[in-house]
């Protein structure tokens, strides 16, 4: 079932009241969370718009109110193979030439680097695979996204050159894209800062 805004505020009381009637809990505070959608595909296609949590907090009488809290919020950026990032950031090497661990697991791969490189696919074509490369790989392994996504501030890195003002032709773009749409699945804040060229 598919919640927009209006029904979230509704079914966040209907949870509350409901907790208070029952006397599961008559004095305290408790965190309740669901997605509210605005269009329910998923594995990159359209979103929910957010996970909420809620905080109630319960008298005898019932509900004294109920507050939204603050989720986490993963800044993603992309560089360079030889940027060497700064304290509280995560830096990944996304190449399938020298990938590894969690980094690896966002690499195309040689066939489609070397179609690209030859010019035997469009690049609109080279998207479409990596894409469904990458929805193969989430489905198989959502964690390690969501591994990804728990960083403060996470920094996506290839040997292309940096292309993000013109054709953006490295499929480090695409994957921030990528992982933008499964921080929405997922209700996990996100803000792309684009190409980082030297360690801030």
């Amino acid at each position: 079932m598919c919640f927009g805004k209006l029904h979230t505020d509704y079914r966040a009381q209907i949870v509350a009241d409901e907790a208070a009637k029952n006397k599961k809990l008559l004095t305290g505070r408790v965190n309740v969370s669901w997605s509210s959608y605005t269009g329910c595909r998923g594995a990159f296609g359209r979103q929910p718009a957010r996970k909420s949590v809620f905080h109630f907090v319960f008298s005898q009488s019932g509900v004294k109110y109920m507050t939204e809290s603050a989720k986490h919020i993963c800044r993603v950026g992309t560089a360079r193979i030889n940027y060497q990032g700064h304290v509280g950031q995560r830096v990944l090497n996304t190449t399938v030439k020298s990938g590894t661990g969690l980094g690896a697991v966002f690499a195309p791969t040689w066939k489609m680097v070397m179609a690209s490189k030859q010019n035997t696919i469009s690049w609109q074509t080279y998207i479409e695979q990596y894409t469904a490369l990458m929805r193969q790989r989430y489905q198989a392994k959502p964690s390690a996204f969501l591994e990804a996504l728990s960083s403060d501030e996470l920094i996506v890195c290839c040997y292309c050159k940096d292309t993000h003002a013109t054709t953006k032709h490295c499929h480090r773009y695409i994957l921030v894209e990528i992982l933008e749409k499964v921080a929405a699945h997922h209700g996990i804040g996100f803000e792309a800062i684009g190409e980082v060229r030297s360690s801030r």
